[in-house]
């Protein structure tokens, strides 16, 4: 996978179907039903994680059976079984656009990074399968530095940058005040909780 790039998709509606009923199939399923995706999970049987998420997700209780990847967007392979998941990946590979074969990393083409989520800021962390102790590692180093005010400073970034694109401003002044909005003294009101130094930078922005 070292030749992998990083990317962002959107799964909302999706299929995403998942091949067994594990702990890994429920590590998988959890980012999924996260992202919205319309999630199939095939397997006789079910981890507790899964079981009480039958609401959000179809579950056929049964092994696999060739065809049961037709239509899908998103296959998993995430049986405890490593030639079934390669009997997946060669049916899914003709047709499925992303492929994750959880017990041979060298026949998917795509992955899940460790991510560190903070409202709008996603920072996804990844050794292409070298050290996911490292990746961890690195992660929690990341959820350290960028702590929840993160979140609030870039829900009100966006509304502001709106407002800024919506405005009569020239070019050059809107360039100008994006800018400012990136301004340390902004993110550190959020960071100590200073709701008058918010109001106070939002009403020198003139918007």
């Amino acid at each position: 996978m070292n030749d992998a790039i990083p990317s962002m998709i959107c799964l909302a509606g999706r299929r995403c179907i998942v091949i067994g009923g594990g702990a890994v199939a429920s590590r998988h399923v959890k980012r999924l039903i996260k992202a919205k995706a319309d999630v199939i999970v095939i397997s006789p049987d079910l981890s507790p994680f899964l079981t009480s998420k039958k609401d959000v997700l179809t579950f056929h209780k049964r092994p696999f059976r060739p065809g049961d990847t037709a239509g899908a967007f998103v296959v998993i392979a995430a049986t405890n079984q490593s030639q079934l998941n390669e009997l997946i990946f060669e049916e899914a590979v003709t047709h499925v656009p992303l492929i994750n074969i959880a017990s041979n990393q060298t026949l998917s083409n795509f992955f899940f990074p460790k991510v560190v989520k903070r409202g709008p800021l996603q920072l996804a962390v990844s050794t292409s399968g070298a050290s996911p102790f490292l990746t961890k590692k690195i992660a929690n180093e990341l959820e350290h530095q960028y702590g929840q005010e993160y979140g609030d400073y870039l829900i009100k970034l966006g509304e502001l940058r709106q407002r800024i694109l919506d405005s009569d401003f020239t070019a050059e002044k809107k360039k100008q005040l994006l800018r400012q909005l990136t301004d340390q003294t902004f993110l550190n009101a959020f960071r100590t909780h200073d709701q008058d130094g918010i109001n106070e930078f939002i009403e020198k922005l003139n918007l």
